[in-house]
């Protein structure tokens, strides 16, 4: 056996994967064209969207690298508010928005930008949406290969 992983270990992590593979069969059953992927059937509680919002954006390195880099740094937990800031922004975004996108069939919010705005600011935060996202990744990968080697 791995002598960084216990039995307990594995335990958690075949729950979580397991959990995982049921939440999305439950979810997806109902499912049977691209309006149902999107919009859920119409049917799905806010804080069911929010969750899916969190889980949807928050990547697996933010997931393993806060704390990795919490306990590489003597176990300060102040990276944690990444984590609840991400919850806390996704519920307000739940609440105000997800209204608009099952009102007018959206799928997107570069849809509803170019429904109230026009193209040019659509085409504007989808540029700047894959601007960050690319200068973004190298921080997050530095910050966990950081934590990792200092281990």
């Amino acid at each position: 056996m791995n002598q960084y992983f216990n039995f307990a270990d594995w335990i958690v992590i075949l729950v979580y994967l397991g959990g995982i593979i049921g939440l999305g069969v439950w979810f997806g059953k109902d499912q049977r064209n691209t309006r149902d992927y999107f919009l859920g059937s119409k049917n799905i509680p806010w804080w069911g969207i929010g969750v899916s919002i969190v889980a949807a954006e928050t990547s697996a390195l933010t997931i393993i690298g806060v704390p990795a880099f919490a306990f590489a740094d003597g176990g300060n937990i102040m990276f944690i508010q990444i984590i609840v800031g991400y919850v806390i922004a996704r519920i307000i975004l739940a609440v105000l928005m997800v209204p608009h996108y099952l009102k007018g069939e959206i799928y997107s919010p570069y849809q509803l930008l170019e429904q109230h705005l026009g193209q040019g600011p659509r085409r504007l935060a989808a540029a700047l949406f894959l601007s960050l996202i690319h200068i973004s990744e190298p921080t997050r990968l530095r910050r966990i290969s950081y934590a990792v080697f200092c281990l």
